[in-house]
């Protein structure tokens, strides 16, 4: 950032890309990281930013494990880049609701109506076995599975 002016502001990381001062601004590391479909599901969070004042196309995020700046451009919808990031927005959208309207896998139904089974066959065991103590017989056997 040579030596140009320079301040201090808040952004905050959305599901349709890091939001600060009307404008969006994107990350090679933010994709990677899959930040905006988190902030999707979560509401997004705060992030600290350096900027120019006097030139908003590229924003810079203060990491705050290392102070180190990750270097964001402005997001333009009618470039190239735009494009195609707008389409990744859209891909995760769609992919959140299809997860949302999806019906629950049939194994899991399966699965609970082995357990049911299994459940119900314990009972009848510990009735058996309840029978067999109050009735006093002299051997206590537990019927095979």
């Amino acid at each position: 950032m040579n030596n140009e002016a320079v301040s201090l502001g808040h952004a905050k990381v959305t599901g349709n890309g890091i939001f600060f001062k009307g404008h969006y601004y994107s990350t090679a590391e933010a994709i990677k990281g899959r930040w905006f479909e988190h902030a999707g599901w979560i509401g997004g969070w705060p992030v600290i930013v350096v900027y120019n004042p006097g030139n908003l196309v590229s924003i810079f995020i203060v990491n705050e494990r290392d102070q180190s700046l990750i270097k964001c451009d402005s997001i333009n919808p009618q470039s190239e880049y735009g494009e195609k990031l707008e389409r990744y927005f859209q891909s995760i959208q769609l992919l959140q609701k299809e997860r949302l309207t999806r019906p629950r896998r049939k194994t899991s139904r399966a699965r609970q109506q082995r357990r049911g089974k299994q459940s119900l066959r314990m009972r009848e065991l510990i009735e058996e076995v309840q029978k067999n103590i109050i009735n006093h017989k002299g051997t206590h056997s537990i019927p095979d599975c």
